[in-house]
């Protein structure tokens, strides 16, 4: 079947001039796959933000890279009194326990899953201060008897024994799970944030 010169046209304007608009239609199509691949959630924006404060833009980056990546850090950011160094994963540690405390400091709901309300009820019952200090009913107070029950707990389970029939003193879990409240030991929970 041969084509007659009407249709060889039809064919020729056809390539010419629909199939640089279907070429570049399929290039965009490439770069719309490309920009809605590139994540534009809450979270995502966020971490992009987290990144560029720490940047230092008015560096040169082919000049000093570490200046240009972290410039910003330092001066953003001190190391507390407590800590020999700073990190990333320090500050989300720390946000992470402001976050898992202000959970738990919630009042219980209905709608709590049964872990959730295990913690609440633990925490709530270990932050009962005047039920645990009755006598002024004050964190000071607590901390003073903590401090002494700590030591004198200590003392006794690991020193020589000092009751006189030589038998050592009984250890007691009560005893000690103060002390390991005292000394930020967690023996239950153990949070953290960890670069994996």
């Amino acid at each position: 079947m041969e084509l007659s010169a009407y249709e060889t046209l039809q064919g020729t304007v056809f390539l010419k001039l629909v199939s640089p608009k279907a070429y570049f239609m399929c290039r965009l199509r490439k770069a719309d796959r490309i920009t809605s691949g590139t994540c534009h959630s809450k979270e995502c924006i966020r971490a992009a933000s987290l990144i560029l404060d720490k940047m230092d833009p008015t560096i040169e980056p082919c000049d000093d890279f570490y200046q240009f990546a972290c410039g910003n850090y330092l001066s953003r950011n001190t190391v507390p009194d407590d800590h020999y160094l700073r990190s990333t994963i320090q500050t989300m540690q720390d946000d992470l326990y402001i976050t898992l405390k202000k959970l738990v400091e919630q009042p219980i709901t209905p709608n709590d899953t049964e872990a959730l309300l295990k913690v609440k009820r633990l925490y709530t019952s270990c932050m009962n201060i005047i039920s645990l200090y009755p006598v002024t009913g004050s964190i000071e107070d607590g901390s003073v008897r903590c401090c002494w029950s700590c030591s004198l707990t200590m003392a006794l389970a690991s020193g020589p024994s000092s009751t006189t029939n030589g038998t050592s003193p009984r250890w007691t879990w009560s005893g000690v799970s103060p002390c390991c409240t005292f000394i930020r030991y967690s023996p239950f929970f153990h949070t953290f944030v960890g670069p994996r």
